[in-house]
């Protein structure tokens, strides 16, 4: 799916979301959406969606993905 992967920081130490890495993904030249990674978790915003972004800490994340096949 996703063809490139681009990251901006605006800061070398995160503390909160706002100076945080964010990963843009795209297919081509089309945006699929934005990874933000923050001391209190992981926040993925689809390109599709107006606003809406899903939210897990780091807890939840871990659990999520120990439930998912290793490749």
């Amino acid at each position: 799916m996703a063809k490139k992967v681009m990251m901006s920081t605006e800061g070398v130490e995160v503390f909160r979301e706002q100076t945080a890495p964010k990963f843009e993904i795209k297919d081509g030249d089309k945006l699929v959406g934005q990874l933000t990674v923050s001391v209190g978790g992981v926040r993925w915003s689809p390109s599709r969606s107006q606003g809406d972004a899903y939210y897990l800490n780091w807890e939840e994340f871990d659990a999520l993905m120990k439930q998912q096949k290793r490749g």
